[in-house]
């Protein structure tokens, strides 16, 4: 488990260095935020190690910890980068929203254990992303980038959605696939 969660955020962490997120997400793509590079990329990404971490395990608590390892390190590194300015990124309340995440991952892939394997991975990755975007929306983001305009909700949540259906479910189908035929 540990061991995906670190190949994940490594690998996130090469892909989208220091500022790369917020730049492609509003300079780049014009989207509002503050949340878009949250619901398109970051939740997806920790969605996606542990979703495939369930799915290889088939464990309790695989999603869960995958989700919080995973989350800890980018967590870790943003509060280490060049972009976060002192003492404006504390630490408790992106952990509250991770952990929020972490939980919402693991409860629903039991309640939809029996579920086809494309609408465990969709219904888990959606809901759980959504969950992820509402909770930076109001514990992490009023201290930190201020307040949603209302306005932009329906724009960032169908960004969270394209992004979760995309990466957080297509994404360990895809993984599972391609390691099932190597």
């Amino acid at each position: 488990m540990i061991v995906i969660a670190v190949a994940g955020a490594a690998l996130y962490v090469f892909a989208f260095p220091d500022g790369a997120i917020t730049t492609l997400m509003h300079q780049v793509l014009k989207l509002p935020g503050p949340g878009a590079g949250i619901g398109f990329l970051v939740g997806p990404a920790i969605i996606a190690c542990s979703l495939f971490t369930h799915l290889l395990i088939k464990k309790k608590w695989t999603a869960l910890i995958t989700a919080l390892a995973f989350g800890s390190i980018r967590i870790g590194l943003a509060l280490n980068s060049a972009e976060a300015a002192p003492n404006s990124f504390g630490v408790v309340k992106p952990l509250i929203g991770l952990l929020v995440l972490a939980v919402s991952v693991e409860l629903l892939v039991k309640l939809l254990e029996k579920k086809s394997l494309l609408i465990k991975l969709t219904v888990s990755a959606v809901a759980s992303d959504i969950t992820y975007m509402i909770a930076y929306w109001v514990i992490v983001f009023p201290a930190t980038k201020g307040w949603v305009a209302l306005g932009d909700v329906p724009v960032l949540l169908l960004v969270t959605v394209i992004g979760a259906v995309l990466f957080g479910a297509l994404l360990p189908a895809l993984m599972l696939k391609i390691l099932r035929k190597a």
